[in-house]
């Protein structure tokens, strides 16, 4: 996992995870005016023993790491998640907390109550679904593209798989142009071995307690009706969603009129955990 860390000098941070194929670029647009922001990517690998998810492990980890002490350094972290990263947001803390198992349950619940909010957008917590995701006809057709984009030397700038998938979470021309404006910096192939790795590196995780999910009706990657779903199963605690119970309350579902993509509906991160 990489990171981009932006030090607005506050005590309280917004913990982003990306989507698949992105960077910190596509959200450049956007402020952190009251809070610090980490903004996380590129699931190609994730280490169990590492101080969550990142390159440093936690036995030596170093103060220049952007996730060194986050839960002492800040009175409160937020989440905030968008596609693929609503299920690596999970596993990453899944992670994190069984590797401080030893030190005793009451610590980590302790850590737990200082997320104070989390928020999903476009996502769940099954990436690849024919119920709750992305198909798995579509996660095939896509891997396989990149497959033969790669092996014909096409790059990201030339990419046309890669074109359609930005189109498709763009929804529009305008859209995408504004997108492309900002696109990720990552090679084609660095694309698809992370593709690769989501699928094989997933394992169910439900180590968030999410506060709200919110929904985009034009999204075409992991169609509405699937996060409906998903998170309708969640919020009643039914089979493998099943949610724990919030003494802050309430678990909500925001539908917006966006795509895939949605991010230029706001100027600032505040904008996203505070609405």
């Amino acid at each position: 996992m990489e990171s981009k860390f932006y030090n607005n000098k506050s005590d309280k941070l917004i913990l982003v995870f990306s989507g698949w194929g992105s960077d910190e670029n596509i959200f450049s647009h956007l402020s952190g005016e009251k809070y610090d922001v980490i903004i996380c990517y590129n699931y190609t690998h994730v280490r169990p023993e590492s101080c969550l998810g990142c390159d440093c492990v936690m036995e030596q980890k170093s103060t220049q790491c952007p996730f060194y002490n986050i839960f002492k350094r800040y009175s409160e972290i937020n989440v905030v998640a968008w596609g693929t990263g609503v299920w690596m947001a999970s596993l990453t803390f899944e992670l994190y907390f069984h590797h401080l198992g030893a030190q005793g349950r009451f610590k980590i619940l302790r850590l737990i109550k200082k997320i104070r909010r989390s928020v999903a957008i476009n996502g769940t917590l099954f990436p690849i679904s024919n119920t709750w995701g992305l198909s798995q006809r579509m996660f095939n057709n896509t891997v396989e593209g990149f497959k033969e984009d790669v092996a014909n030397n096409f790059t990201a700038a030339n990419s046309p798989r890669l074109e359609k998938f930005n189109l498709k979470i763009c929804s529009n021309r305008t859209t995408y142009s504004r997108y492309m404006a900002q696109a990720p910096h990552r090679g084609l192939e660095d694309l698809l071995n992370e593709l690769v790795a989501i699928k094989e590196n997933f394992t169910v995780s439900n180590a968030i307690l999410w506060n709200k999910a919110i929904i985009g009706t034009k999204d075409t990657i992991i169609p509405a009706k699937h996060q409906t779903r998903f998170w309708t199963d969640y919020d009643l605690g039914t089979d493998r969603t099943k949610r724990i119970a919030s003494e802050s309350g309430g678990f909500k579902i925001e539908y917006i009129d966006a795509p895939h993509y949605p991010f230029f509906l706001w100027k600032s991160w505040d904008e996203i955990v505070e609405m």
